[in-house]
């Protein structure tokens, strides 16, 4: 028996119904909560800064206080103390849902796509919306920085001198381990739309002479060059499962002997049920071009079918590490060079 979260009839009430999301959604996007960080206002002065009209953005406003990211006294209005830190322009979430709103409109589709089982679109959400990629992209950097200082911590990079961080993004990963590990040359292999946030951030952390940046695409391109260590960053979900199985073959040719793989993505426990979390993205996967969140035994699997020995889940559910297995003409395996940290 799959353990099920347990849900109360409000959450019931709330998960049937998008007129909350879309009311703060829309609040976001107007970007009410950034015009409330300095002082409290009224509808009046909101709705002329924005143009709007003063009566229907009150009825708007006053849903906010209802939900509890607002706060009114008499006829001002302030943010509340999560609003203040979380919804403001420049945070994680604010970032996430101006992607969510890009989006509304294609989870739309999600039941015609359930039906007929084709994806509502042949291009991934990079190559089809550049302004959703870039809100995508600022919104992962936002969240994954501390998470990729986390890797750095974990695993030993010392032996390693030069890493391949493919679907690098905006480039937290390799920032953080080369801020980590000063000798380590890093090289990033991503889509040409999503190179400049990249170039961008790797300039503001002075780094662009330690970090190349390559334009490519895994599943047409091969890798460039040789290296000690593999990243695979967040790519598995948006390929299906013959990319993936092709694209570990091309990883363990562009790897030196007994190199490593680190591969970082979303995965699902074995039941595909949970992380909650994951399993909804998965779902999202279909109306943004991607394909789905796999479990770790199949990521495993792909590895060791790509002449990796079985991978070792470092971070549950985020990242999984393998070295690469050299055989000598007897077929054994030959001694290891440097180790998994």
């Amino acid at each position: 028996m799959i353990n099920q979260p347990s849900l109360s009839v409000d959450d019931l009430v709330r998960l049937g119904s998008y007129w909350e999301t879309k009311i703060l959604l829309t609040a976001i996007k107007l970007d009410l909560f950034t015009r409330l960080l300095e002082r409290q206002k009224t509808a009046a002065d909101l709705a002329r800064e924005i143009e709007a009209n003063a009566n229907h953005l009150e009825l708007l406003l006053n849903a906010l206080v209802g939900v509890g990211v607002l706060e009114k006294r008499d006829d001002y209005y302030r943010n509340t103390p999560l609003a203040q830190s979380h919804l403001v322009r420049g945070m994680r979430f604010w970032y996430w849902a101006h992607l969510d709103d890009l989006l509304w409109h294609a989870w739309e589709q999600l039941e015609r796509i359930i039906l007929s089982g084709r994806d509502v679109a042949q291009q991934t959400l990079f190559e089809k919306d550049p302004e959703a990629a870039t809100y995508l992209l600022l919104a992962l950097y936002q969240g994954s920085f501390e998470k990729a200082q986390a890797i750095a911590s974990i695993v030993d990079l010392s032996p390693f001198h030069t890493l391949l961080d493919i679907g690098g993004g905006a480039g937290t990963c390799s920032i953080a381990l080369r801020l980590a590990y000063p000798h380590l040359h890093a090289t990033i292999f991503d889509l040409p739309g999503t190179l400049p946030m990249t170039q961008q951030m790797t300039q503001q952390a002075n780094l662009q002479d330690r970090i190349n940046l390559i334009a490519g695409d895994v599943t047409k391109d091969g890798l460039p060059g040789i290296y000690d260590a593999v990243l695979v960053s967040h790519v598995v979900h948006w390929l299906d499962e013959e990319q993936i199985s092709l694209l570990f073959n091309k990883v363990s040719t562009a790897l030196e002997d007994h190199g490593m793989v680190l591969v970082r993505d979303f995965f699902l426990e074995t039941s595909k049920t949970a992380p909650r979390q994951t399993a909804v993205f998965s779902v999202s996967l279909l109306v943004q071009g991607g394909s789905r969140c796999y479990s770790f035994d199949e990521g495993a699997t792909w590895l060791t079918q790509a002449g990796f020995r079985r991978g070792a889940e470092k971070i549950p559910r985020e990242l999984i590490l393998a070295k690469k297995q050299v055989r000598d003409e007897d077929g054994r395996e030959t001694s290891e060079c440097g180790h998994i940290g």
